[in-house]
C-alpha cells in the first residue's frame, strides 16, 4: 500500500502505517459484511 513511500519515510514508519491502514480496511469490510447479513455492527464500549 505505502511501499512507494519507503524511499521517503523511514522503513519502520511506512510498514507500521501500512499495517494499520490494512487492519482498518479489514475491520470496515467485516462491519459491512455483518450489516449486509442483517447483523448489528459491534461498537466499542
Amino acid at each position: 500500500m505505502l511501499s512507494g513511500l519507503r524511499a521517503v519515510l523511514p522503513d519502520l514508519l511506512s510498514i507500521q502505517l501500512s499495517n494499520a491502514i490494512l487492519a482498518l480496511c479489514y475491520g470496515l469490510i467485516w462491519a459491512g459484511a455483518r450489516q449486509f447479513g442483517g447483523r448489528r455492527r459491534m461498537r466499542p464500549g
